[in-house]
């Protein structure tokens, strides 16, 4: 398989300082996901440092959602920070997190390193990252978003009456 997947729920907080910021786990080290893998700590390391993986919808590579801006490894697994895009995709993707609906993440990846454990499950040595989706159905239940911040309905309201007074000051320098 070229592309190997690994699934994970998501789980939200809501905070209101900044628009379709998204954090959490995309996998979390030595725990068996229901398709039997297991990734070890250090898994993504070399990948990482070579580059950040896409945010995708469902692993449609035509529909990118956003940027991770933060990808690394920690004690628990691979914590990401990103920012959903400010489009169709983008803005859907963030309601649908607000309201539940989408809850999970799940990491498309190349296995270089793997071996089977006595269990028989693929325990993941090396793992080329390539993207992280937001999903409707994940596979690892330990791995999750924690974080979803939104903008606060007044500063909707200051921000577009700046919009607005920004629009109108450049008409009036046209005149």
């Amino acid at each position: 398989n070229l592309m190997d997947t690994l699934q994970s729920p998501a789980e939200l907080k809501f905070a209101s300082d900044d628009e379709g910021i998204v954090e959490g786990y995309g996998a979390v080290f030595n725990v068996t996901d229901q398709g039997g893998d297991i990734v070890e700590a250090g898994a993504f390391k070399k990948s990482i440092r070579r580059y950040k993986p896409k945010m995708l919808w469902q692993h449609d590579p035509s529909q990118p959602i956003g940027v991770w801006e933060d990808v690394k490894e920690d004690s628990k697994g691979l914590r990401l920070k990103g920012r959903l895009a400010s489009t169709t995709q983008g803005r859907e993707a963030f309601e649908l997190l607000k309201m539940g609906d989408i809850d999970g993440l799940t990491i498309g990846n190349q296995a270089k390193g793997n071996q089977r454990n006595k269990r028989r499950e693929r325990v993941l040595k090396e793992v080329d990252l390539w993207e992280i989706s937001l999903v409707t159905f994940p596979m690892a239940p330990t791995a999750t978003v924690d974080g979803l911040k939104a903008v606060s309905p007044a500063l909707l309201k200051e921000r577009a009456a700046l919009s607005n007074a920004l629009a109108r000051a450049i008409k009036n320098l046209k005149r």
